[in-house]
């Protein structure tokens, strides 16, 4: 029997995927004769990749296990080759085990991501990851009011310990920030000072990237607990409409797509409002009246 793991998972990432990844990095020999190796400016280090058709043969609980890489016009995936005999021990056990390997890996360096929209073949919009730079802001360097600063980490503290108190009261456990100021006058240092105080993954939501009310939701349903919706330049990326001219109002990048309503002011606050993102901070160069 073979089961695909493919790279992508609807809008996001295939975790997964990512757990196969790292746990066959532990299974490279110096016996393997082919690996890519390669670094991007923000690593610290360089890391290797997997070559076309690469194989690794694994055994657990005594069953032979063989996993093998494809990638074939920019789409990759795992295959994972095994007796049909022992499914119910490969999904039920061993699938798992990769996977708690990831989490533990991930708990114990406390990698915090940045995760962008990315447009596939000019149509499906999904969420795609990168690390961040080691060089990101913390509150350590940031230039900040030390009184303002003990009030926001006193805020942050309060909210992270407070999860249970918005259950109790049924109430989506979230907390909002706006950032406002000029360009250059530190409000991406805050956001990403605050995403490595509380090692939360950061989603980077570019309205004017989105043709939809409906890809919005999409995309929000799509992101993770303990993650930071970072909304940026929100008074000037888009034209967002109200209710009274959402019916004539269309982005000019999509006017021929007349069956594709544009984002509506509207959706976006209920959107939003509804959230299951823990923190949103929502950042503008200009005072803006709703």
């Amino acid at each position: 029997m073979t089961l695909q793991v493919e790279e992508d998972h609807g809008l996001c990432g295939n975790e997964i995927y990512d757990a196969v990844d790292l746990y066959l990095q532990s299974k490279i020999s110096p016996n393997t004769r082919v690996l890519k190796i390669g670094k991007t400016g923000r690593d610290t280090s360089s890391s290797y990749q997997f070559v076309d058709s690469q194989e690794f043969e694994d055994v657990y609980k005594g069953i032979e296990l063989k996993w093998k890489f494809s990638s074939i016009s920019n789409k990759q995936c795992f295959e994972l080759m095994f007796d049909v005999r022992h499914k119910a021990v490969v999904e039920g056990s061993y699938i798992p085990y990769v996977l708690e390997r990831l989490k533990a890996m991930e708990e114990e360096t406390k990698i915090v991501k940045l995760l962008t929209l990315a447009r596939k073949d000019g149509h499906n919009i999904r969420w795609q990851s990168i690390k961040f730079g080691k060089y990101a802001a913390t509150f350590d360097t940031l230039a900040l009011d030390p009184k303002l600063k003990t009030s926001i980490l006193e805020d942050l503290d309060r909210f992270v310990k407070g999860k249970e108190f918005y259950q109790g009261v049924g109430r989506a456990w979230k907390r909002g920030y706006l950032l406002y100021g000029p360009p250059g006058t530190g409000k991406s240092s805050m956001i990403a000072a605050i995403a490595n105080y509380l090692k939360f993954h950061i989603y980077d939501l570019q309205l004017s990237h989105l043709k939809s009310d409906v890809e919005l939701r999409s995309l929000l349903v799509a992101t993770a607990n303990k993650s930071i919706l970072v909304i940026e330049d929100i008074d000037c990326g888009l034209e967002l409409q109200d209710r009274r001219s959402a019916k004539t109002t269309r982005s000019s990048k999509y006017k021929d797509q007349a069956d594709e309503p544009a984002i509506t002011l509207s959706g976006l606050l209920n959107f939003i409002d509804g959230l299951w993102s823990s923190s949103i901070c929502r950042a503008k160069n200009h005072h803006i009246h709703y």
